[in-house]
């Protein structure tokens, strides 16, 4: 399986590490997220049913990341791909999560 990311869902990614790296001391929380997130896609490519389902209706599925952010994701089965279109910060606020 390949893993595809829509441009919104690599903003918000690129948004939470850069937000990481400008306001603390170290970088070391961002490489920890991006390590996780490497990790967790991996895990996704070799099992794609693994996130909980979120959305019946479109087959979203989630997985849960260091607590606070999860990843959005979808199968594209005909074309064995994983498209992942969204990456939220789990404390934000769950209306604005349109997509579900």
């Amino acid at each position: 399986m390949r893993i595809v990311w829509t441009s919104d869902a690599k903003s918000e990614y690129r948004q939470t590490l850069r937000f990481w790296m400008q306001n603390n001391d170290t970088d070391k929380y961002a490489v920890v997220i991006a390590g996780q997130v490497k990790s967790y896609l991996n895990t996704i490519k070799k099992y794609p049913d693994l996130g909980r389902i979120v959305s019946e209706r479109n087959k979203y599925r989630r997985i849960v990341i260091l607590r606070s952010y999860s990843l959005y994701y979808t199968l594209l089965e005909e074309s064995n791909t994983i498209v992942v279109f969204a990456f939220k910060d789990n404390r934000s606020d769950p209306k604005k999560l349109t997509f579900l």
